[in-house]
């Protein structure tokens, strides 16, 4: 009972950390633009109270003070403290705010098939492989993308369960260091010589399909990655550092979705356990993921993991 006890304090005390270092950021951008007069000083303070008191009901969430929480995709409210104005920043729907709260089932393509082209049947999965094929090339990768041995239904039945498939190309084509510079994460952890050994990569000889979990916000959360591990499905697994940077900057881009925001997921690892971060930039309207690192047998509410799974290309 000891030990149970002492593992939550432990979690409680890094998420904390996490909140506060947060906090701290957004009161030194809020403190200059007071300073240099772009933002009203009243203004700024009940900005500030808006995320201090966001913060408090989050650890009243994870600790238990309280039964009935509002949701945790709401999260901090993301305040974009950049180029806004003072009246686009009292506004309630900020342009990363938006963004960051778009859910799949609002972007997701609709159920019946557009009426047929010069006689030609609607097909959602070349019209897709096109679409990821039309992704990498947007980032200067001559990407050539199989079709995924898929129907047309199977492709709609995953897409109203929340899942999505994306094709991750072999390293001759993009690897995932060009990758990252090509999304704009030159100065990315994982590519720094000295950490690199700190981080499990995954190259791929061949590219492939995935089938992954693609809503908004991990759809499970609360356990540590052991268990995570233990529980994956027969024929499933964690997605891993290359599958999930896929992943993330594809429903950003094809489908306008943020992925992770104020959460973190799980990935599988053959060195230690790693955490992808996904959170607002505070300095401009830009979001992007952080990797760090998380105990396997901590869990949180704000940490958990999404499964994916292979899908074959048509022969």
């Amino acid at each position: 009972m000891a030990e149970t006890k002492d593992k939550k304090n432990v979690s409680l005390l890094l998420l904390a950390q996490e909140l506060i270092y947060r906090l701290d950021e957004k009161w030194v951008k809020l403190r200059d633009q007071i300073l240099d007069g772009r933002i009203d000083p009243l203004e700024g303070a009940k900005l500030f109270r808006c995320c201090v008191e966001a913060t408090v009901r989050v650890m009243e969430d994870e600790s238990g003070i309280i039964e009935a929480a509002p949701p945790r995709a709401s999260g901090i409210p993301v305040i974009d403290l950049g180029e806004d104005t003072e009246e686009e920043l009292a506004g309630p729907e900020t342009p990363p705010t938006s963004l960051a709260r778009i859910g799949l089932a609002a972007v997701r393509r609709p159920s019946r098939p557009p009426p047929p082209k010069n006689g030609k049947p609607h097909d959602p999965v070349e019209d897709w492989r096109e679409t990821m094929e039309s992704f990498y090339e947007r980032y200067g990768f001559a990407v050539n993308v199989p079709r995924p041995a898929v129907s047309a239904e199977e492709l709609e039945k995953w897409r109203a369960d929340g899942w999505e498939i994306f094709y991750r190309p072999a390293e001759r084509e993009a690897s995932y260091e060009k990758l990252l510079c090509a999304f704009g994460h030159e100065g990315h952890a994982t590519l720094k010589t000295e950490e690199r050994l700190f981080f499990s990569w995954e190259p791929a000889d061949v590219g492939y399909w995935f089938l992954a979990e693609a809503v908004e916000t991990i759809p499970r959360s609360g356990k540590a990655f052991v268990d995570y591990t233990r529980e994956t499905p027969v024929g499933q697994s964690l997605l891993c550092l290359e599958e999930y940077v896929v992943l993330w900057h594809a429903m950003k881009d094809l489908l306008g979705v943020i992925l992770d925001h104020d959460h973190s997921t799980l990935l599988r690892t053959r060195y230690k356990t790693e955490v992808l971060h996904a959170r607002s930039r505070i300095d401009r309207t830009v979001i992007e993921f952080f990797v760090r690192g998380w105990p396997g047998k901590i869990s949180s509410k704000a940490i958990g993991t999404r499964f994916s799974r292979v899908i074959q290309s048509a022969i």
